[in-house]
C-alpha cells in the first residue's frame, strides 16, 4: 500500500483486476499481533533492569507513544500504550517516594512517525552513476533506492530512475527486474556530505518551588480523603502543568508534596476582607535552558514561573491550568472542581528559586516563605490605577505582576440599594352628605 513492511509500490509482479499489483506472500510471523498502533505511532521499547532503574529527573516523558521518543530515552507506561504494561512496576521512582513503583521502559527503536529534517541542499546526486549491465542485473527484492537523488544512496548502491534525475535515462531498460524492464543505476562515487555542525544548547538548569492551591473540603468530597498521598493525583497536577505552559515537559516537573491546610484571605494580595481554606500542592520545577526563549534566560526564574502560573490561572494563558486539568477527566475533573485559581494566582509571589533539585519530604524551602508586610509603592498605585480605569482585574494582574493590581481593584460594596417610595395616588374626592359634614366638624373640633 506505502511501502509498510519493506514491500515495494513498484513491484508491479502480477497483473490483478487488470492492472499491475505488488502482490506478497506471508512467510512467517513475528508472534501474536501486539496493540494497534496510536495515531502518532510507536518507538521500539524495551523494559529496564532492575539494575538500570533511572536517577529522579532522568524519565524523559510519562507516555510512552510520544512522537519525540527517539533511541536511548525513557518514557513510563500511562494507559498501557504501546504495548506497555501498567503493572510492570519495575523501578521505583521517583526515588523519593519509596512506596511508588514505575514501569519505566527505554526506546529502541525510532517510532514509525519519527523523521529527522535533513538540511535542504543544492544537490544530492552522487558524483558518478553509470547504467548496470546486462549481467550485473539484481535479483528480485534487492533494489532499495527507486531515486536516483536518494541522500542516502552509497556506493555500490543500486537505484532506478525516476524521473530522469541525476542525468539519468528513463528509456535505458537496463534489467528486467519487477516483472518488468527498468532504468537501474550503480552508484561510482556517492553524493559527499558536508558534516552538519552540531547545534549547541544552553545547558545551564534552574530549579524552582512554587504553589497550586485547592479547596481542602472539595478535595475531600471528590476525591476521597486520600488525595494526599495518591500518586495518581500527583501525576494528573504534573501533566496539567504542562499543558499549561507553567512547566514545558512532564520530566521537568520533579515533585509534588502536599502542604499544610492554612487560612487564606483577600488581604494577602487585595484589599478585600473574605477569607476561606485553601490548601497548597508544593510543586519543585526544573528549567532547562534548551528549553527557554532567550529573553527568558535572563529573567529571574521564579519571576517567570510565577508570571506563568498567574497567566494559567487567571489568563491570558490558552488552555487554563483548570482546562488542562478538566480535559483529562476522572481524577483531573476533580482537581479542577477543587481548583482555588484565586489563592494560586495571587500567592504566586511565594514562588522561589532553590539551590538545587528537592530531597527529602520536609526540604522545601516555600515553607519558610513569609508573607510579605511592606505595603504597595505609589508608582503601582498610579499604573494600577490607570490599568484598571480601562481593563479587567486579571488582565492588570498579569500585566503588571509586581504591583498586584488587585490591590487597587475596587471594593464591590454589600449596602442595599435604596428603593425610591412610589408617588401617593390622590384620591377622588367623594360627594358630601350630612353625615360626611358632621363628621368633618367633629375632626376641624378635635383639632382645635
Amino acid at each position: 500500500n506505502n511501502y509498510e513492511c519493506g514491500t515495494n509500490k513498484k513491484l508491479d509482479n502480477c497483473v490483478y483486476k487488470g492492472k499491475d499489483a505488488d502482490l506478497y506472500m506471508v512467510v512467517d510471523t513475528p508472534g501474536p499481533p501486539g496493540p494497534k498502533p496510536t495515531a502518532k505511532g510507536c518507538p521500539q521499547l524495551e523494559p529496564l533492569r532492575e539494575d538500570e532503574c533511572p536517577g529522579d529527573g532522568l524519565v524523559e516523558y510519562f507516555s510512552c507513544d510520544r512522537i519525540e521518543l527517539h533511541p536511548g530515552m525513557l518514557c513510563k507506561s500511562r494507559e498501557n500504550e504501546c504495548a506497555t504494561d501498567r503493572g510492570l512496576n519495575n523501578c521505583i521512582y521517583p526515588s523519593w517516594d519509596e512506596g511508588r513503583t514505575s514501569d519505566i521502559y527505554r526506546v529502541v527503536g525510532d517510532s514509525p512517525a519519527y523523521r529527522p529534517t535533513r538540511a535542504p541542499t543544492e544537490s544530492r546526486c552522487p558524483i558518478e552513476l553509470r547504467p548496470l549491465t546486462e549481467n550485473e542485473c539484481p535479483a528480485e527484492g534487492t533494489v532499495n533506492h527507486f531515486a536516483c537523488d536518494d541522500i542516502d544512496l552509497r556506493v555500490d548502491d543500486v537505484c532506478e530512475s525516476n524521473r530522469g534525475e541525476c542525468g539519468t535515462d528513463k528509456n535505458a531498460n537496463t534489467c528486467f527486474y519487477g516483472g518488468k524492464y527498468r532504468d537501474l543505476y550503480l552508484v561510482v562515487e556517492e553524493y559527499v556530505r558536508e558534516p552538519t555542525p552540531r547545534p549547541t544548547y544552553n545547558t545551564d538548569v534552574w530549579y524552582v518551588d512554587t504553589e497550586v492551591r485547592f479547596n481542602p473540603q472539595s478535595l475531600d468530597d471528590t476525591i476521597g480523603g486520600d488525595w494526599r498521598t495518591s500518586t495518581e493525583v500527583k501525576d494528573y497536577l504534573a501533566e496539567a502543568l504542562v499543558q499549561a505552559d507553567v512547566a514545558d515537559q512532564r520530566a521537568d516537573v520533579l515533585k509534588i508534596k502536599w502542604g499544610a491546610p492554612d487560612v487564606v484571605s483577600d488581604d494577602m494580595f487585595s484589599r478585600r476582607l473574605d477569607s476561606w481554606d485553601s490548601v497548597p500542592a508544593v510543586v519543585s520545577l526544573e528549567l532547562r535552558g534548551r528549553e527557554l526563549a532567550p529573553d527568558e534566560i535572563d529573567e529571574d526564574k521564579a519571576d517567570l514561573v510565577a508570571d506563568r502560573l498567574r497567566a494559567a490561572c487567571v489568563g491570558p494563558g490558552e488552555p487554563t491550568l483548570r482546562a488542562a486539568l478538566e480535559v483529562q477527566g476522572n481524577v483531573g475533573a476533580d482537581l479542577a472542581d477543587s481548583l482555588d485559581e484565586t489563592a494560586t494566582a495571587g500567592l504566586a509571589w511565594r514562588t522561589i528559586e532553590r539551590d538545587g533539585p528537592p530531597g527529602d519530604d520536609d526540604d522545601m524551602p516555600i515553607d519558610d516563605v513569609p508573607f510579605p508586610t511592606s505595603q504597595p509603592t505609589d508608582d503601582c498605585a498610579t499604573t494600577c490605577t490607570d490599568c484598571l480605569y480601562d481593563y479587567s482585574v486579571d488582565f492588570c494582574v498579569v500585566e503588571y505582576p509586581a504591583c498586584n493590581c488587585q490591590a487597587w481593584a475596587p471594593v464591590a460594596t454589600s449596602e442595599p440599594t435604596p428603593v425610591v417610595a412610589p408617588a401617593p395616588v390622590p384620591r377622588k374626592k367623594k360627594k358630601s352628605s350630612d353625615d360626611d359634614e358632621i363628621i368633618e366638624g367633629m375632626d376641624n373640633a378635635g383639632a382645635i
